[in-house]
């Protein structure tokens, strides 16, 4: 079904843009990153409803997920801020 997936990261440096200010042209920067993120076998065709042990090993890829992306967050601010270009 699935042998990877996409992670999108999107970045705003100058804080969350407001909806109302972005339907009257204020202009948004927000920076973009993405990553083809591979999906082991097993996460595919577990039973998460039923096997404890998979819904555990599931919630450890999601979390390392999650710590990988607050650490690509941090990096893309401190950049953001430094003046460096983000590509």
């Amino acid at each position: 079904m699935f042998d990877a997936l996409i992670d999108v990261t999107i970045v705003y440096p100058d804080g969350a843009p407001k909806f109302w200010g972005m339907c009257c042209g204020d202009v948004v920067k927000p920076i973009v990153e993405g990553r083809l993120r591979p999906i082991d076998s097993e996460l595919v065709t577990g039973d998460y409803q039923h096997d404890r042990e998979f819904r555990r090993t599931m919630h450890a890829w999601l979390g390392e997920l999650w710590t990988d992306k607050d650490a690509l967050i941090r990096e893309l601010r401190s950049r953001s801020q430094l003046g460096a270009r983000v590509a």
